[in-house]
C-alpha cells in the first residue's frame, strides 16, 4: 500500500498535464459544440515540435510557444476543411489528424525523439515530481484565469453563443465562421501545449503519443462535470472541474496498474464511460416519457417528498470510478425509496446486509422489489418503465447497475411533492401551497361556481 500511495503524486501530475489537453476538448465539445477529432494528432504535433526545438538548443519557453502555434495552425486546417470545403466536422477532424501523422513523422525524422532532462534544460521532469506539481498547478491556474477572462469578452461571448445556437447567432449578425475559426484554433493550440509539456515530463516525444486522446479528454470532461455539477455553475469552476476530472481519471488508471488489472481494457472502459454519459439522456427520454415529471389525479398514498432522486449519468459514473463503492450507497437509496412507497418506516440494515453478503440475494431482491414498484406505481396512477422480469434477467447476467438505473429513472419521474393532500378538519382537498381550491381558483381568476 505504501508504494501505491507513493505513486499518487505522479498520477496527479499526469492528470494535470492531460487536464490541459482536456480543456482544449472542453472548448470544442462543450462551448463550441463541435465534434473535433483533430486532438489525437495535435497532441503529438505539440510534443514533436517542442522536442525537436529543445534538443536543437532553442529556449524551452520559445519552444512551448512555437508548439502552441503549430496547434493553432492545425485547428485552422480543420476549420478550412469544414467551413470552406463544406466537409462535415467529424470527417474534417479525421482528415487533419491523418495529415498530422505524416507531418509529425517528418518533424521528428522518425517515430520518436528523446528529450534527456539530465543534459537539456526543461521546465519539468518526472524525476522531480514535486517541482513538476508546482509548475503544473500554476499552469492550470493561469489557463483557467486567462480562459475565464477571454470568454467574458465580446469575442468569447460570440463563441459561446455560436455553440449554444448557431442559427440565432447568425440572425444576430455574428460571423459564425470566424467564431469557429477562433474556437478551433484556440482548442488545438491548448492541446498542442499539453503535448509540449508532456514530452518534457516524460522525456520523449512519440508518434503514438496522442492515440485515444479524444476519449481521455471526454472522460475527463464528463467526470469533472459529474463532480462539480452540484457545487457551482460558475465558468471558472467548470474549467477547474475538467482538471479535477482528469486527475481522477489518472488516479483510477494508476489504481488499475497497481492492482494488476488488465490495462489494455482501460481505453475500452473510457469509451464505455463516454458512451454511457452520452446515451443516458436519450434512454431517459425513452424510458421516462421524454424525461417529463408524472402527475397523479388523486392524493398519493406515500410521501413523495421522501423519495431520493439521483442523476443517472452521475450515479453510473461514480459507480464505475469507485469500483462499485458508490453502487452500494445507490442501492441503499433505492431500498429506502421502495420502503417509502410501501409506507414502511422500519430499518433497512438487515436488507442491506443480505444484499451485500448473501450470494444471489440481489437477483431475488430485484425481482420482488420490481413487483413492489410496479404495483405501488399503478395503484397511485403512475407509469413505470421497468418490469420485474427484466430486472430478473439483468440480475442473472450481472447487470444490476442497469436495473438500478431503470428503477431510479422511475423514481426521478415522480413529482417532487403530493399535488393534493386531504385536510380532515375542513373536509376538502388542499393544494400543496396550503390554499383551498376555491382560493386557488380565485387567485388564478377561474370562477368557482
Amino acid at each position: 500500500m505504501g508504494n501505491f500511495i507513493a505513486s499518487m503524486p505522479s498520477a496527479i501530475a499526469q492528470g494535470l498535464i492531460w487536464g490541459i489537453m482536456a480543456i482544449g476538448v472542453y472548448i470544442t465539445f462543450r462551448i463550441l459544440d463541435f465534434a473535433d477529432l483533430t486532438v489525437d494528432g495535435t497532441v503529438c504535433t505539440g510534443a514533436a515540435v517542442c522536442a525537436v526545438l529543445v534538443v536543437s538548443g532553442v529556449n524551452v519557453w520559445l519552444a512551448l510557444l512555437i508548439a502552441t502555434v503549430a496547434g493553432l495552425l492545425a485547428g485552422c486546417v480543420t476549420w478550412f476543411f469544414h467551413t470552406v470545403l463544406g466537409i462535415p466536422a467529424i470527417l474534417a477532424g479525421i482528415l487533419t489528424q491523418l495529415m498530422l501523422w505524416s507531418i509529425n513523422l517528418k518533424i521528428m525524422s522518425g517515430a520518436n525523439v528523446a528529450v534527456p532532462s539530465r543534459s537539456i534544460k526543461v521546465l519539468l521532469t518526472q524525476m522531480n515530481v514535486p517541482m513538476a506539481l508546482v509548475f503544473l498547478g500554476i499552469t492550470a491556474v493561469v489557463i483557467i484565469a486567462l480562459l475565464y477572462l477571454f470568454f467574458g469578452t465580446e469575442i468569447g461571448c460570440t463563441i459561446r453563443a455560436t455553440g449554444n445556437n448557431i442559427a440565432m447567432s447568425r440572425a444576430q449578425g455574428i460571423n459564425t465562421n470566424l467564431t469557429k475559426l477562433i474556437g478551433l484554433a484556440l482548442s488545438n493550440g491548448i492541446v498542442a501545449l499539453a503535448g509540449a509539456v508532456l514530452c518534457q515530463y516524460q522525456g520523449f516525444a512519440d508518434i503514438n503519443m496522442g492515440r485515444g486522446a479524444i476519449v481521455t479528454g471526454l472522460a475527463s470532461v464528463i467526470i469533472g462535470e459529474a463532480v462539480i455539477r452540484k457545487i457551482s455553475k460558475n465558468f471558472a469552476v467548470k474549467l477547474a472541474g475538467v482538471f479535477v476530472g482528469s486527475v481522477i481519471y489518472w488516479i483510477v488508471y494508476q489504481t488499475v496498474v497497481f492492482f494488476k488489472f488488465d490495462t489494455d481494457l482501460l481505453k475500452m472502459l473510457s469509451a464505455l464511460l463516454v458512451a454511457i454519459f452520452l446515451g443516458v439522456p436519450y434512454i431517459k427520454k425513452k424510458l421516462g416519457k421524454k424525461g417529463g415529471t408524472q402527475t397523479c389525479s388523486n392524493s398519493c398514498t406515500f410521501d413523495l417528498e421522501k423519495i431520493n432522486k439521483r442523476d443517472l449519468a452521475t450515479s453510473i459514473i461514480l459507480s464505475v470510478i469507485t469500483f462499485g463503492g458508490y453502487l452500494i450507497y445507490w442501492e441503499y437509496l433505492l431500498v429506502k425509496n421502495i420502503r417509502t412507497i410501501r409506507n414502511d418506516s422500519s430499518s433497512c440494515v438487515r436488507e442491506m446486509l443480505c444484499l451485500i453478503f448473501v450470494p444471489f440475494y440481489s437477483i431475488y431482491w430485484l425481482y420482488t422489489r420490481g413487483k413492489v414498484i410496479r404495483a405501488n406505481f399503478e395503484k397511485n396512477g403512475f407509469v413505470t418503465s421497468g418490469h420485474e422480469i427484466a430486472y430478473l434477467i439483468l440480475g442473472i447476467f450481472g447487470l444490476e447497475i442497469i436495473s438500478f438505473a431503470i428503477m431510479q429513472n422511475d423514481f426521478n419521474s415522480l413529482p417532487d411533492r403530493n399535488p393534493y393532500r386531504h385536510n380532515s378538519s375542513e373536509n376538502n382537498y388542499v393544494v400543496s401551497n396550503s390554499l383551498p381550491l376555491s382560493k386557488v381558483n380565485e387567485k388564478e381568476g377561474t370562477p368557482n361556481e
